[in-house]
């Protein structure tokens, strides 16, 4: 069913059905692959709306480098029109609506890149997908470990070196996020 969905690209409604297969075989490689690229398409897909979502609220929402000074009668009249207004509400919910729904596939496509590390154990490139999705998702902890072991596993990837700044990078961002918190 999720092929024939696919093939009609029809690419959302494909997920389901390859999430049930794959939690009856659990072990099937292939299909848990299959299921995280829909899931990593899913989040473009997601991401472009919520580019497009962006720039739409930018456009009602110039800034302060194009208002008027707020005590003038024109800012004034301008400040309060009931349509801009909900308008720019509108639009803001639904950036947090697309955010939201961005990060959830993210952890989605990370629990299921989870469940393909434990049946690839040793295949390096479903660690770095790891990683990315679990960062994509906002956790660090799990990507920092994703990182941590593609190093260990291909050690003399011509990526490597950049793997390996993207890891510093996270650590040194969740030192400074301790360091915050406690401080």
């Amino acid at each position: 069913l999720s092929t024939a969905l696919q093939d009609e690209a029809r690419f959302d409604e494909a997920i389901e059905p390859l999430e049930r297969y794959t939690r009856i075989r659990p072990r099937d490689e292939d299909e848990l692959r299959q299921l995280a690229t829909l899931y990593l398409s899913r989040a473009t897909r997601i991401s472009t709306d919520l580019n497009a979502a962006q720039a739409r609220f930018a456009a009602l929402n110039p800034g302060t480098d194009f208002t008027l000074p707020p005590d003038s009668p024109l800012a004034q009249a301008f400040s309060t029109n009931p349509v801009d207004q909900a308008l720019s509400s509108e639009s803001s919910e639904a950036i947090n609506a697309l955010n939201s729904r961005l990060t959830d596939t993210y952890t989605d496509a990370q629990t299921t890149f989870e469940r393909l590390a434990k049946v690839a154990p040793q295949d390096e490139s479903v660690q770095l997908d790891l990683a990315d999705a679990a960062q994509r998702a906002g956790d660090s902890e799990a990507a920092i470990k994703a990182y941590e072991q593609f190093l260990k596993l291909a050690p003399e990837s011509p990526i490597a070196p950049q793997v390996e700044e993207q890891l510093k990078a996270l650590k040194d961002q969740q030192a400074a996020l301790s360091g915050a918190a406690g401080g």
